[in-house]
């Protein structure tokens, strides 16, 4: 059975390995895993339009002309990125299977659907970054901001009304 693809639409991709630990980990190889991707992105006619690695999975966000040439990009390219991170070659294979199973897909529709993608991938790149800390933070103002437009509020007021129904319990 084939998963669904649009060529007329941009496409969310996640790479997945258990693998990908220490220094095989996708950010330990993070300079190497990029110059593969965007190497057979730009063979295979495929436009990256971002790309996030983080330690144990990959996310790509493409457009494609073709279900073949989206099909052999995904092919080559995990493929490349396998052999570069666990160091198998011909004749001494890694011994299993380094990736956990297809690649999750996922058409991306309409610019809503792209614009909370594009949250979703930047919140990915913060937590990496920044750490977890800083991804409740994220999601506090975005919720003030949710609140702020559903209620017809200022940021401001949308704010002191989260705050005033917001308990605050010292440490102890």
């Amino acid at each position: 059975m084939f998963r669904p693809l649009d060529q007329k639409r941009k496409l969310h991709l996640i790479l997945k390995s258990s693998h990908a630990r220490g220094a095989k980990s996708f950010i330990s190889n993070k300079l190497e895993v990029r110059r593969i991707i965007e190497t057979k992105a730009s063979k295979y006619g495929i436009v990256i339009h971002d790309l996030e690695i983080m330690r144990d999975h990959i996310h790509l966000f493409v457009s494609f002309k073709t279900r073949e040439l989206i099909q052999n990009f995904m092919k080559v390219s995990t493929g490349l990125i396998a052999r570069f991170i666990t160091k198998a070659r011909k004749g001494k294979p890694f011994g299993k299977r380094f990736w956990d199973g297809l690649a999750f897909s996922r058409i991306v529709k309409g610019e809503r659907d792209e614009r909370n993608l594009k949250n979703y991938l930047e919140k990915n790149r913060i937590e990496r970054e920044e750490g977890t800390e800083w991804r409740w933070a994220i999601e506090f103002h975005e919720s003030v901001e949710r609140e702020a437009r559903r209620k017809r509020l200022s940021y401001d007021e949308a704010l002191a009304r989260q705050f005033a129904s917001t308990r605050f319990e010292p440490r102890r």
